[in-house]
């Protein structure tokens, strides 16, 4: 805000009235000044706004003589689109391996601060917290059908991607009858 004339009170107490309507309803903090020197310029922060929402504001200056309220002004803040990618072995769908072979989990996010991982059937190695992009060996997986998720979360949103992965058990060793001729 802008303080261009004091009224002759030098001592001003200045805000910022703002909202998600031209209500407004909200106030930041008010700061006590000493103008000495005009035009004056003041500034107030605020935090944790919602994504791709329009917020209206004014700036208010107060002395001895009465309060005085600025145009209402708005701004746009920016859209976020939160988003989680996993894959298994650089694969969007559904693998097979065998037992023995290991998985590649990998990851990459955008517009999160956080995520965690489960899986199901329960792996130790792929739960909890987890880093917004990297990479995860898993080995040692028994025959079955396992699907592993990665949850994130950001700006009051949670996106989450899974893949499956399917170990398929070894064929049973299949055994024969000999071939026998008699000569």
């Amino acid at each position: 805000g802008q303080i261009n004339d004091v009224g002759g009170d030098r001592n001003i107490t200045a805000w910022f009235e703002w909202g998600e309507t031209q209500s407004l309803g909200k106030s930041t903090s008010k700061q006590f000044l000493r103008v000495d020197n005009v035009p004056f310029r003041f500034c107030s922060s605020i935090a944790n706004l919602t994504p791709c929402t329009t917020y209206y504001y004014r700036a208010v200056a107060q002395n001895s003589g009465g309060t005085s309220f600025g145009d209402i002004l708005s701004f746009t803040t920016l859209c976020v689109n939160p988003r989680v990618d996993l894959k298994a072995n650089g694969s969007d769908t559904n693998i097979t391996i065998l037992p023995g072979d290991s998985v590649n989990l990998t990851w990459s996010s955008n517009d999160v601060t956080s995520c965690s991982a489960v899986s199901s059937p329960f792996v130790s190695s792929w739960s909890g917290s987890k880093t917004l992009s990297g990479s995860q060996v898993i080995s040692n997986l028994s025959a079955g059908r396992y699907t592993f998720t990665l949850n994130c979360t950001g700006f009051n949103q949670t996106v989450s991607d899974s893949v499956t992965v399917e170990v398929k058990a070894n064929p049973p060793t299949v055994i024969t009858l000999p071939a026998v001729q008699t000569l």
